[in-house]
């Protein structure tokens, strides 16, 4: 467990999300499940077709979670994703505080 004055550091995550048609029938409310991950940090979201038919869209996440928590909070769709730390800061350089 971690100490109160232990702190956090900002990293950054690359999360592939592969969407597929069952995610439909599973009835899981994407809209909220990514709001909830883009209210942990600053986030960049880029989409590429490799084959036709076939989608993966790029999550970059700024933020001091944990993959653990990152992963907590796609857990309805953690099935469709790759999460990969990228970098222990922040790969945009915002200016602002992330917080």
């Amino acid at each position: 467990m971690k100490s109160i004055n232990e702190t956090k550091t900002l990293s950054t995550w690359q999360i592939n999300f592969t969407p597929e048609e069952k995610i439909i029938s599973q009835n899981i409310d994407l809209i909220e499940t990514f709001e909830r991950l883009f209210a942990l940090g600053y986030h960049k979201i880029t989409h590429k077709q490799f084959v036709k038919g076939i989608s993966i869209y790029s999550i970059f996440l700024c933020t001091e979670i944990s993959k653990e928590e990152i992963e907590s909070v796609l857990f309805e769709i953690i099935d469709y994703c790759q999460i990969a730390h990228i970098a222990d800061y922040n790969i945009f350089n915002l200016e602002k505080d992330l917080k």
